[in-house]
């Protein structure tokens, strides 16, 4: 990774070492938990491809970069602009050979998050308009403060997606939020997504990670995530009853 990806790329601050070397252990900040610091500071995960990249926002953005102009064909460091191409398509899904898709043309952007104890980045650009931000945060609860940062700079630099938009929320009765309460199951990747009634609100689960959000009503089966506009809609049977519910470009079913 170092000789193939790294090094053409120009990411001298970034490396799959681990352990790391003590040198680089000053310059590596702390991971949080909610409740206080991760134990040891930071883990070292046995699937490296996954977990163990050590870098910098300044360096994912040189990633970024390169994948934008290997796709205008200007520099092809690491991907030839086909293979970028095929990088960039939908496959399954709205991901792409790696990252994850919204938009078309223009309009087409690709992003990531990262997620180990204790930490919380994402990577998010526009593949051809040159566009886009790092954001990198040591704490579990990063992801709230990475949402707010983004729309921040959508308004700022007049992006057409990720701005902060106004939702109306709608009030639901205990039954309609109860017939929400259940798991959804998305049988490709093999993930669940459990939603649970909280003091009259309605909490998702991702049991894939562990992330958590309430979900705010702006119909009778469209349901948003305050923080990001993240939107849910669920389905239901003739009778209205709760059968599933489309999210992350995947339908789910509701299995109990």
């Amino acid at each position: 990774m170092q000789r193939s990806v790294l090094s053409p790329i120009g990411m001298k601050h970034s490396t799959f070492q681990q352990p790391l070397h003590p040198l680089r252990q000053q310059q590596v900040s702390v991971g949080h938990r909610s409740n206080g610091t991760v134990s040891g500071n930071w883990h070292i995960y046995p699937e490296m491809a996954a977990a163990g990249l050590w870098t910098t926002p300044s360096d994912l953005a040189l990633y970024a970069i390169e994948v934008q102009k290997s796709l205008q064909g200007e520099s092809n460091q690491v991907l030839s602009k086909q293979m970028t191409k095929e990088m960039l398509t939908k496959h399954l899904g709205d991901w792409g050979l790696g990252p994850a898709l919204q938009g078309n043309n223009d309009s087409l952007t690709f992003d990531h998050s990262g997620a180990n104890e204790g930490f919380r980045c994402f990577l998010f650009a526009f593949a051809y308009l040159g566009k886009g931000a790092v954001i990198m945060t040591n704490s579990d609860d990063g992801m709230n403060l990475i949402d707010e940062i983004v729309g921040s700079i959508a308004v700022t630099y007049n992006w057409s997606v990720r701005k902060p938009v106004t939702k109306k929320v709608v009030a639901l009765t205990p039954q309609n939020l109860a017939s929400f309460a259940g798991s959804y199951f998305l049988k490709q990747q093999n993930f669940t997504l459990l939603v649970t009634v909280q003091a009259n609100h309605l909490l998702a689960k991702l049991l894939w990670d562990g992330k958590e959000f309430f979900l705010y009503p702006e119909s009778d089966l469209d349901l948003f995530v305050k923080e990001n506009g993240f939107l849910i809609k669920f389905e239901s049977s003739v009778d209205g009853t709760i059968i599933g519910l489309l999210a992350f470009g995947e339908k789910w079913t509701k299995v109990e």
